[in-house]
C-alpha cells in the first residue's frame, strides 16, 4: 500500500493508531499473516487434542479424610473410642476450618477440611502429624489411616466382575482376582490413587475351636488364642556364626493349607512329656467367607464391583484408556465361568458426550454460517475467511486456558460453545463491510486501489468491534470473582469464554483483514450487485425506520412493555444450582430402616432391581450394598445404591417415560425410601452439602 493511507490520516491530522497499525501490518504482509495462521492452525489441530480432559473443574475444597477400621465395635463404641480423640486432637490444627464425621459400626470417618487455598499435600502432613500423637489413646490394634489423595469427582471407572450363572464357590474366586489380580495392576498405573473392591466373598481361615474338647485338654482358651495369634508369622531365628561365615536362621510359618493350620501344637496333655495337642484335637479348620460388611451384584448376579479413582489433575480420558489396556489384559486370566465388564459407570462417556456436543456446535455454526452468508453475500471466498475464525478462535483460547493452568473440562467445553456465535461474529462484520465497500469502489468512475479500500473499511468498523468484545467480556468478568463451590464451577466457564472471544478479536483485527487483501482484492472476486434477498431486506428495513422516526413513542414503549415482561417471568423461573444433565445413565440411593441386617437389605434392593431391568431403555444394572473395607464413602448396612445404565439412544418423551416408570418401581416397597438421580450430579451434591442427597438441613 506504499503507507499511503497512513499518509493520508496524518494529512488529515488523524495520528493513526495501534489497532490501525495492526491491520496495516497485516495487510501489507498478508501471505506472512496467513502462513503464520496456517502453522499456528495445524499445531493446535495436532497439541489440543493430547490436552488432559476431565469432567469437571477440581471442585473440592482442600479436605483429608481419616479412616478407622474397628471391627466388632457397635457405633457407640466407635464414636466415643475413636472419632472423639481423633476430632480432638485433630481440631486445632492451623488452617483446620471445619471438621465432619460419622461413626458407624466398625468403621469411624473424620472428614477435615481446610481453607480453599490450602495446599492439599501440606495439610495431609499437618494431619499425620496430628495423628502420630494418639497411639495410645486408641484402642489396642486399631491404627488410625489417611485416605487417599483423590477428588470426590475422582470415581472415573467401576468394574463388574460377576459369574455367567449362579455358582457358590465363584464369590470366593472373584474377590481373589479383585484383591490380588486386578487391584494391585490398577493401582500400578499412573495417575489411579486409590482401587477399592466392594462384594464377594473375603478368604479366611477359620479356627472353630471346640469348648469341651478344649476342656478335656485342659488348655485354657486365653492360652489356646495367645498361641494361634502367631501361626503363620514369619520371624527371625537369629545367626549361627562359624569360623569362616555367618549362617542366618528363619522360622517360616507361612500357611496355605487348612491342615497345615490343623497341624500346630498348642500344648501337652500331662506336661511337656506329654501327647502334644494339636488344633485339629480341638477345633475345626476350614477356609470360609469372612463377615461381610458388604455386597454387590451386577444384573442381578452377586459379584464383586471395583471402584477406581484417580489423583487431581490426571487426564480422566488418558486414564481411562489405560484402564482400559489393563482390563483387557486381566480378561484372559479371570476364573472359569467369569465374566468382567466396564459397563456400570464410567466418567469418561460423559466428557465424551460434551466433546461430541461441541464438536456439532461448531458443526452446525458453520453450516449456518455457510447458509447465511451465500443468502446474503453469495460469495465462497468470503464464506471461507469467516470460517477460519472458529478453529483458530478456539485453539488459542485452548493454549491460553492451559498457560493459565486451567484443564479442559465440561465447565471450560461449555464456555467455548457458548463463545462459537462470537467467535465468527467479528469475522463477519469485517468481511461484510469489506464485501460492501468494495463493490461501492467497483461502481466509482475511479476506483481506489483495492488494497486502500479493504484497509479504511476495516478501520471503518474496528472500533465496533472491539466494543462489542469488551461488553460481552464485562458481563462475564464478575464471574472470575465469585468464591467458593460457585467459583471453582464458573470461574473455568467464563475464563474460557472471555480467551475465545479475545482470540477472535485478534483474529478480526490480525487475520481476516489479510484474508481479505488475498481472497478479495482481485478482478471479479466480488459480484457487482447485492443478492435479491438482501435488496428485499434493506428495503423493508427502510420502510419500517421510516414509520418508527415518524412515531418515535412507540418503540421506547415497546421496548419497556418487553423489559416488564421479562422481568416478570424471571422471577417466576424456577431456580436450581446447576441443570439437568443427561449423564446416560441414574444412581438410585435405597435406604431400609437402620439396623437392618445385610440379607434382608440385599433381598429388598434386588427385589427392586429386578423390576427395574425390565424397564424399557435400561442396559445394566449393578448393585452396591453397605460398604467396602477402608472405603471413605462407607454406608451402612441398611443403604444401598443402584447404578442403572441406559440406552445411548433412549431420549425425548421415551426417556422420559422410562424414567417416571424406573420412579414408580423404586418407590413401591413401604419399607425402602428411594431417590434417584445420575451419578455426576450426586457427588455435586455432596460436594455442596456434605451430604449425598439434593436437599440438607444444617442445624
Amino acid at each position: 500500500m506504499n503507507h499511503s493511507a497512513e499518509r493520508s490520516q496524518q494529512a488529515a491530522g488523524q495520528s493513526p493508531g495501534p489497532l490501525d497499525r495492526i491491520i496495516h501490518f497485516s495487510i501489507e504482509r498478508r501471505r506472512l499473516v496467513a502462513a503464520a495462521a496456517l502453522v499456528l492452525g495445524a499445531f493446535f489441530a495436532v497439541w489440543v487434542p493430547t490436552l488432559p480432559v476431565d469432567v469437571f473443574p477440581d471442585l473440592d475444597r482442600p479436605v483429608v479424610t481419616v479412616l478407622t477400621e474397628a471391627q466388632g465395635l457397635a457405633a457407640g463404641e466407635v464414636e466415643t473410642q475413636i472419632t472423639v480423640p481423633l476430632e480432638q486432637a485433630i481440631s486445632g490444627a492451623p488452617g483446620v476450618s471445619s471438621l465432619q464425621s460419622a461413626s458407624r459400626r466398625g468403621l469411624s470417618m473424620v472428614s477435615v477440611y481446610f481453607d480453599w487455598q490450602a495446599d492439599l499435600f501440606r495439610s495431609r502432613q499437618i494431619v499425620a502429624e496430628r495423628l502420630s500423637t494418639l497411639n495410645d489413646r486408641l484402642p489396642a490394634g486399631i491404627q488410625a489411616n489417611l485416605a487417599p489423595a483423590s477428588s470426590i469427582m475422582g470415581e472415573v471407572q467401576m468394574i463388574g466382575l460377576y459369574p455367567t450363572q449362579n455358582d457358590g464357590a465363584l464369590p470366593l474366586q472373584l474377590r481373589d482376582f479383585a484383591d490380588w489380580r486386578l487391584r494391585p495392576r490398577l493401582l500400578s498405573l499412573p495417575g489411579v490413587s486409590a482401587v477399592t473392591v466392594l462384594g464377594g466373598d473375603r478368604k479366611q481361615y477359620q479356627i472353630l475351636l471346640d469348648p469341651a474338647r478344649l476342656a478335656a485338654a485342659n488348655i485354657d482358651l486365653g492360652v489356646a488364642a495367645e498361641s494361634l495369634s502367631g501361626l503363620g508369622l514369619n520371624s527371625s531365628g537369629g545367626a549361627v556364626h562359624l569360623p569362616d561365615r555367618e549362617i542366618a536362621l528363619r522360622v517360616i510359618s507361612d500357611i496355605y493349607d487348612p491342615q497345615e493350620i490343623g497341624l500346630a501344637t498348642l500344648g501337652f496333655r500331662g506336661g511337656q512329656r506329654g501327647l502334644p495337642v494339636r488344633v485339629a484335637d480341638i477345633a475345626a479348620v476350614r477356609v470360609a467367607a469372612a463377615p461381610p460388611v458388604g455386597d454387590a451384584g451386577i444384573n442381578g448376579l452377586r459379584g464383586v464391583i471395583v471402584a477406581v479413582q484417580k489423583h487431581p489433575g490426571v487426564s480422566t480420558l488418558q486414564l481411562d484408556q489405560a484402564i482400559a489396556r489393563r482390563v483387557a489384559e486381566l480378561q484372559r486370566e479371570l476364573p472359569r465361568g467369569a465374566r468382567m465388564s466396564t459397563q456400570i459407570f464410567r466418567q469418561a462417556d460423559y466428557i465424551e458426550r460434551s466433546l461430541h456436543n461441541i464438536a456439532a456446535a461448531i458443526r452446525d455454526a458453520s453450516v449456518i454460517l455457510c447458509i447465511a452468508l451465500a443468502m446474503f453475500l453469495w460469495n465462497g471466498r468470503s464464506t471461507l475467511i469467516s470460517l477460519a475464525a472458529i478453529p483458530l478462535s478456539l485453539g488459542g483460547a485452548a493454549g491460553v486456558l492451559h498457560l493459565l493452568g486451567l484443564e479442559i473440562n465440561t465447565m471450560t467445553l461449555g464456555g467455548l460453545t457458548i463463545a462459537v456465535g462470537e467467535l465468527v461474529d467479528d469475522a463477519i462484520v469485517d468481511v461484510e463491510n469489506v464485501h460492501r465497500r468494495l463493490r461501492e469502489n467497483a461502481l466509482r468512475p475511479t476506483p481506489a486501489p483495492a488494497l486502500h479500500v479493504i484497509f479504511a473499511a476495516s478501520r471503518e468498523v474496528r472500533a465496533s468491534i472491539v466494543l462489542a468484545v469488551m461488553t460481552v467480556i464485562l458481563v462475564f468478568l464478575p464471574a472470575l470473582f465469585l468464591d467458593g463451590i460457585e467459583g471453582q464451577l464458573f470461574r473455568p466457564l467464563a475464563a474460557a469464554y472471555i480467551c475465545a472471544v479475545l482470540s477472535s478479536l485478534v483474529i478480526a483485527l490480525t487475520l481476516t483483514p489479510a484474508l481479505c487483501a488475498l481472497l478479495l482484492s482481485g478482478e471479479g472476486a466480488i459480484a457487482p450487485r447485492e443478492t435479491k434477498l438482501l435488496q428485499v431486506l434493506k428495503a423493508a428495513q427502510q420502510r419500517n425506520l421510516r414509520r418508527l422516526f415518524q412515531r418515535p413513542l412507540l418503540p421506547a414503549l415497546m421496548a419497556l412493555l418487553l423489559f416488564l415482561l421479562s422481568a416478570a417471568l424471571f422471577w417466576q423461573m424456577p431456580a436450581e444450582f446447576l441443570p439437568d444433565f443427561n449423564e446416560g445413565s441414574l444412581t438410585i440411593e435405597l435406604q431400609s430402616a437402620p439396623g437392618v441386617s445385610l440379607p434382608e437389605s440385599v433381598r429388598r434392593v434386588e427385589q427392586i432391581e429386578a423390576s427395574i431391568r425390565r424397564v424399557h431403555g435400561v442396559v445394566s444394572t449393578a448393585r452396591r450394598t453397605g460398604r467396602a473395607e477402608n472405603d471413605e464413602h462407607g454406608e451402612g448396612l441398611h443403604s444401598a445404591e443402584l447404578e442403572v445404565l441406559l440406552h445411548p439412544a433412549l431420549s425425548g418423551a421415551a426417556r422420559q417415560r422410562s424414567l417416571a416408570r424406573i420412579r414408580e418401581l423404586a418407590s413401591e416397597r413401604n419399607d425402602v425410601n428411594a431417590h434417584i438421580g445420575q451419578p455426576i450430579s450426586h457427588r455435586i451434591d455432596h460436594i455442596a452439602t456434605g451430604i449425598r442427597s439434593p436437599l440438607a438441613a444444617t442445624v
